[in-house]
């Protein structure tokens, strides 16, 4: 699996474009704001979800519209652990991912550190 590195952030592997949500990492319970910042054009989107149980897991209807091949820079209001560290931003991809029957679709994504 890839990672994206070129952000100054903690790079992370490539995770699914099609998918149902994406685990984000450790936060502390409550409301989330992550801020996408594109490294192609550098356009902002932003996510709010809520965080329980210290996990934060957003459904995909309420994430931004990512583009295939394009890194992100993320970054988050609240503190954010990944990997058992602090992060203060990671790089995210999402790429089409293929099996033998053709796109996967409908995963549950993970962000991990590389």
């Amino acid at each position: 699996m890839s990672c994206y590195t070129c952000t100054g952030c903690t790079a992370t592997k490539d995770m699914n474009l099609c998918f149902a949500d994406v685990t984000f990492g450790n936060f502390p319970n409550g409301t989330v704001n992550l801020t996408f910042v594109s490294t192609v054009d550098g356009s902002v989107q932003i996510a709010t979800g809520t965080a329980s149980g210290g996990s934060l897991t957003i459904n995909s209807a309420n994430l931004p519209d990512f583009i295939s091949g394009v890194a992100y820079k993320v970054t988050s209001d609240v503190d954010w652990t990944l990997d058992s560290t602090v992060r203060s931003c990671v790089s995210i991809r999402f790429v089409l991912k293929r099996d033998n029957t053709g796109i996967v679709t409908g995963t549950n994504e993970t962000v991990e550190v590389c």
